[in-house]
């Protein structure tokens, strides 16, 4: 059963229930847990400033931070099922700043 008094994720603020948490160790969403190690959308689609110069692409800006993680996962599955699959081989850039 839920607890009452949920913890707070790291990510986008929201309570974390424990049927929703990463893992065990921090209080994050799985989706706000994915949109910090992988990146927001832009991230995913490579058309944020990392590879981009001068981009100001982010996350998008009507959504909550929450729904922007749960559309980054979404948007990943996308690219991953035109490529192929997660394992699919594809040359990765390198990224030089931590992604957004």
């Amino acid at each position: 059963m839920d607890q009452p008094n949920p913890e707070t994720c790291e990510h986008c603020g929201e309570p974390v229930l424990p049927s929703e948490r990463a893992d065990n160790s921090q209080p994050f969403h799985h989706e706000c847990l994915f949109r910090v190690l992988c990146g927001s959308v832009a991230h995913v689609l490579r058309r944020c400033s990392c590879f981009v110069p001068g981009s100001e692409d982010g996350d998008p800006p009507f959504m909550s931070k929450r729904n922007a993680a749960r559309a980054a996962i979404q948007t990943q599955r996308l690219v991953d099922s035109l490529l192929g699959g997660a394992e699919a081989t594809r040359e990765e850039p390198t990224c030089p700043k931590p992604p957004h």
